[in-house]
């Protein structure tokens, strides 16, 4: 009997593939730039780390240029950075950029 448009079926014997897991990072995002405010308390200013699609169970640990760092809030320092984020045997990783105050 023919399907309807969009349903599929594996051959037989086949079992479709289950999707790939995949750990992606949400804050920041890949090319971010941002700039420290000036007369901003260097304190204040930070941005948000964020993943999504950490396995169940699994620590998120986050490591920017390549050192740990702890997770939540990472106050900005000026320079290019790479921020990567590991979860199991998943991981991704974004380049962002930081200009400082009045640059």
């Amino acid at each position: 009997a023919p399907r309807p448009a969009g349903m599929t079926q594996a051959p037989a014997g086949r079992v479709p593939a289950a999707p790939t897991a995949r750990l992606t990072i949400t804050s920041p995002q890949h090319g971010d730039h941002y700039q420290i405010p000036p007369g901003f308390e260097g304190r204040y200013a930070t941005i948000p780390f964020r993943a999504a699609g950490v396995p169940a169970g699994a620590p998120l640990r986050w490591l920017l240029d390549g050192r740990p760092v702890a997770a939540g809030r990472w106050t900005l320092v000026p320079g290019r950075h790479r921020v990567r984020a590991v979860a199991g045997a998943l991981s991704d990783e974004v380049e962002i950029t930081v200009a400082a105050a009045g640059g």
